[in-house]
């Protein structure tokens, strides 16, 4: 099984209205989610108390689901595109030289390392790199350029401030929980 339940949204976000998101999530990601380097992301610490792997893996169930409701709206977007970028989008902080940075440069360090990595480990397409480089946006100079970008830097950061907002209300680490069947 690619999606351990350790990585499944937090409680009080189940998506229970799309149970095809862990579906395609394994079918455009599994290459990634078995791969060494993001077995590694289970190890480096985000936002405090979450992984790189957990955040990344909550970022693409969220990111699909904002991609359905495109769907539903008539717009048209690439669900493996917005899956790999959002599964890739951290990956940098798994390099010792960025996850060891002070916060502040690390910010503006890991979207560069990272659209790297896509590139040249798991093969990203341009749009996929264009979205993983720009995430950072608006602290990133320039915006993403495709829709997918878009998407990433919605659900990225809705998962950023969920994750650091339960951790200062709950004072410790998130729970994560998994769905039941």
């Amino acid at each position: 099984m690619w999606i351990k339940p350790k990585y499944l949204f937090h409680e009080n976000l189940v998506l229970t209205n799309y149970p095809e998101i862990d579906d395609l999530i394994r079918e455009y990601g599994g290459d990634i989610l078995e791969s060494e380097r993001f077995k590694r992301a289970e190890q480096v610490t985000h936002h405090g108390t979450t992984s790189v792997a957990q955040h990344s893996i909550d970022v693409a169930r969220y990111a699909l689901m904002l991609c359905i409701e495109q769907k539903k709206q008539g717009k048209k977007v690439s669900r493996r595109d917005v899956v790999r970028a959002a599964l890739l989008h951290d990956i940098g902080m798994t390099d010792d030289d960025i996850s060891n940075m002070v916060s502040a440069r690390k910010t503006y360090a890991h979207p560069v390392r990272s659209a790297l990595i896509a590139r040249k480990e798991y093969g990203a397409n341009l749009i996929q790199v264009d979205a993983i480089r720009k995430h950072m946006w608006p602290l990133y100079a320039m915006p993403p350029s495709f829709t997918a970008g878009w998407i990433l830097i919605d659900a990225d950061k809705f998962c950023s401030v969920r994750e650091v907002t339960v951790r200062n209300i709950r004072g410790g680490a998130d729970t994560p929980v998994t769905l039941s069947d």
